[in-house]
């Protein structure tokens, strides 16, 4: 449990592939009007756009390998990653499992466990603001978006839902308020409108693609984690396990080092596998190791088809487990303790 990570690689693998269209990358700089002075001079038709809440990271379009060269051998830019990519949603859910993932045991053994007091955060597309399951337990209605997605429906009824509808409908915290986030940005979201609103539990089910190195996002993660040690960020593995990683130590290796996002490496934070009916991890369900050999993902969980629902399952136990601790000792236990074994 620490910060992230000082010594990045200081170009992962895609950046020495030809650039043959525009493509967005994320540029690290260090001595930000050192850097511009170097712009100017030797760069003067890049187009540089700040990326909010991060001072030192920037976003450029090239379309040329000669100019993503020219950027790598910058003394001024630490680290270059890839922008924005489309994220999606991680297989949809039609059980909950929660018989086989024992949490029926959990709900009969402490009845009063159900996520007063508490707040979740969705990211991924909206889900159904109007949903009766969701009622009077929406955060943010006013600012909330009217278009929403089954699959967010889906994760945050897992996660909280109140089980109106019917016994199927019921989450594992169906009394915490439920927030929403989109995944567009898929770097971590300001502090301000997580932990500042009172949010310690933000669930991920989406994916980009595989990705096996440790990049900005990454880092950005951990960092926020280590300054804020009671945030916990959930991801699903990614549904990926068929695949092999086209980067890194473990490169074209069947079935191994497949989880589908480079943040999915970040050490603060817990990734989620698929295990099917019998116990055994889903073929589909994507693996470790990370990019350095750590194990990923750190935990397992029945879903139904996919490791969207195997997350969504450990985020609603995970805010349980806040509940229980904060009501024992007044205040939100650390994300390394909750995630411990």
């Amino acid at each position: 449990f620490g910060p992230g990570t000082i010594a990045w690689q200081s170009c992962p693998n895609f950046v020495t592939k030809n650039i043959g269209q525009e493509t967005w990358l994320r540029l690290h700089i260090k001595e930000k009007a050192a850097f511009e002075h170097w712009r100017i001079s030797y760069f003067p038709s890049l187009s540089l756009s700040p990326v909010p809440d991060y001072p030192f990271l920037w976003l450029v379009k090239i379309s040329q390998n000669q100019q993503l060269q020219k950027l790598a051998l910058c003394d001024f830019v630490d680290f270059i990653d890839l922008g924005p990519r489309p994220a999606y949603e991680e297989g949809e859910n039609d059980q909950t499992g929660f018989r086989l993932n024992r949490v029926s045991a959990l709900q009969a053994a402490f009845p009063h466990l159900e996520g007063q007091n508490l707040k979740a955060s969705v990211k991924e597309q909206a889900f159904d603001k109007n949903d009766l399951d969701f009622r009077g337990r929406v955060g943010d209605l006013d600012n909330f978006p009217d278009n929403f997605t089954n699959h967010a429906s889906d994760m945050a009824g897992l996660i909280g839902g109140g089980g109106n509808s019917s016994p199927l409908g019921r989450g594992l915290a169906r009394q915490v308020v439920l927030y929403t986030a989109s995944f567009s940005n898929l770097m971590p979201d300001p502090v301000a409108s997580l932990s500042g609103r009172g949010i310690f539990v933000q669930n991920h089910s989406y994916g980009v693609g595989i990705e096996n190195y440790y990049g900005l996002e990454t880092e950005a993660y951990d960092r926020q984690v280590w300054e804020n040690p009671s945030l916990l960020h959930i991801f699903s593995a990614g549904n990926a396990g068929n695949q092999s990683s086209p980067s890194g130590a473990y490169t074209g290796i069947l079935g191994f080092a497949n989880l589908t996002a480079q943040f999915k490496m970040s050490k603060n934070t817990l990734s989620v596998g698929e295990i099917l009916a019998d116990g055994q991890l889903a073929g589909l369900s994507s693996r470790g190791p990370a990019y350095d050999g750590r194990v990923k993902p750190e935990l397992v969980a029945y879903g139904g088809e996919g490791t969207s629902a195997s997350a969504a399952l450990v985020s609603g136990i995970s805010l349980l487990l806040q509940q229980a601790y904060a009501e024992k000792f007044g205040l939100m236990p650390r994300v390394d303790l909750v995630k411990a074994p």
